[in-house]
């Protein structure tokens, strides 16, 4: 897991443009999905993953995540526009406040597969702990 600035902004009397490079994704996409007109207030996602990777990617507004290991250590973050999280597997992600303007793109590394998810936090660190023994 790993934050980073990641677009390149260029910005004229045009407006702005942003460009990401694929090949600084750490995994191959094969699912893009963007999240927007969230109400204030409201949090999103609340699950882990067993075998799909996500890269988070901030593309307007600010967004302030919360990031649970399979130590079950927390750590808090605010990504603006251009900021990317790289979130593995075995972590849960909660997406606790968003800007009013935001918009948050995510690039998974599988493709949709509702048996992959862990609903529950407990369960995550249980199922993350027994593959390291």
């Amino acid at each position: 897991m790993h934050l980073m600035n990641f677009a390149d902004t260029n910005l004229d009397v045009r407006g702005s443009l942003s460009v990401v490079e694929f090949d600084r994704i750490p995994f191959t996409p094969q699912r893009f999905f963007w999240i927007f007109g969230t109400p204030m207030h409201t949090s999103r996602a609340g699950h882990g993953h067993t075998m799909c990777e996500q890269f988070l990617l901030v593309q307007v507004g600010t967004v302030k995540i919360q990031v649970t290991n399979s130590e079950n250590e927390v750590r808090f973050f605010t990504l603006s526009s251009g900021d990317g999280y790289h979130l593995t597997t075995y972590n849960w992600l909660e997406l606790l406040e968003f800007s009013s303007d935001a918009v948050l793109g995510v690039f998974a590394s599988l493709p949709y597969d509702r048996d992959e998810y862990i609903d529950s936090l407990e369960d995550m660190i249980t199922l993350a702990n027994s593959l390291k023994n």
